[in-house]
């Protein structure tokens, strides 16, 4: 895994190297949950939650759907003792709603039959 200043992460070298994952570091509170501040400042662990899986045996797969992806994520989740994020099917409004009363730093959503859209430009803190 490199940083985004493409420097080696030592930490999570046992990452398999013919994999793309999207995923996040963060460092989790003693219920689970991330906490920013906390990985900023350098208390407690580093965990990578990852959230989902792009490239597989150097094969891009981000043309399959969401839960095509994820079946594939989870065999190799096993396989590697990698840490995922949970997959809620179907209940997008209420999952918004309790993340907010949670006050979680953030989730994502994605539409299960679709695929992941490469863009052709990134440009720096946009999506």
């Amino acid at each position: 895994m490199l940083s985004k200043n493409l420097n080696p992460l030592k930490r999570f070298q046992h990452l398999p190297l013919d994999c793309v994952f999207d995923g996040e570091i963060v460092v989790l509170d003693t219920d689970g949950r991330p906490r920013f501040n906390d990985l900023l400042f350098g208390r407690g662990e580093p965990v990578y939650v990852v959230f989902d899986l792009l490239f597989y045996e150097g094969e891009d797969i981000r043309s399959l759907p969401l839960k095509e992806r994820r079946a594939i994520l989870d065999q190799v989740a096993e396989r590697y003792g990698l840490q995922k994020s949970e997959l809620f099917i179907g209940c997008g409004r209420s999952l918004f709603e309790t993340v907010c009363a949670m006050d979680l730093e953030g989730g994502g959503l994605q539409t299960a039959g679709r695929s992941v859209r490469p863009k052709s430009a990134m440009v720096e803190g946009s999506e």
